[in-house]
């Protein structure tokens, strides 16, 4: 909401947990003009989000809309086949199913700012952007991305 409406720059952003791989991510739209203050902007809220304290009300409700969510993508056989399959695939606890409620239960406070302190920084993160390199770099440099750090690929390297 902050850098969608209040800000006006980008028409979506959103931020999520792989479900298949350990890492977490953040990603958006914005033209060249808008990168730099939405670069700014992201480093603003993750911060944001990082001050805050959850209570013991929000871990609550927290835990009650995990389960839930979690409940209703999981309630045929075959969401939970396609589950065992790709935990399998990706060498993952089978049971995690099975253990997704108790494991959701367990969680504490201090596991969030654990959570936080580990994954809720710039450094160590991978940053993927699409555009013109000659515009994107001067950006980079800004932001502070050392240029040893960045590789530029070209469509017919992708394609």
């Amino acid at each position: 909401e902050e850098l969608r409406e209040n800000r006006g720059l980008t028409y979506h952003i959103g931020s999520a947990m792989s479900p298949r791989f350990p890492y977490w991510r953040i990603y958006s739209f914005a033209s060249v003009e808008q990168l730099p203050d939405l670069l700014n902007g992201i480093d603003d809220v993750c911060q944001t989000f990082l001050d805050q304290k959850a209570s013991n009300e929000d871990v609550r409700l927290s835990k009650m809309e995990l389960v839930s969510h979690f409940r209703m993508a999981t309630e045929l056989t075959l969401s939970r086949l396609g589950i065992a399959l790709r935990a399998s695939l990706f060498g993952r606890d089978s049971d995690f199913v099975d253990q997704f409620e108790s494991n959701v239960q367990r969680v504490t406070q201090t596991n969030i700012r654990a959570f936080k302190d580990r994954y809720l920084r710039r450094k160590g993160g991978l940053l993927l952007m699409m555009g013109d390199s000659s515009k994107l770099l001067p950006i980079l440099k800004d932001y502070g991305v050392n240029s040893s750090a960045v590789q530029v690929y070209s469509i017919s390297d992708i394609m």
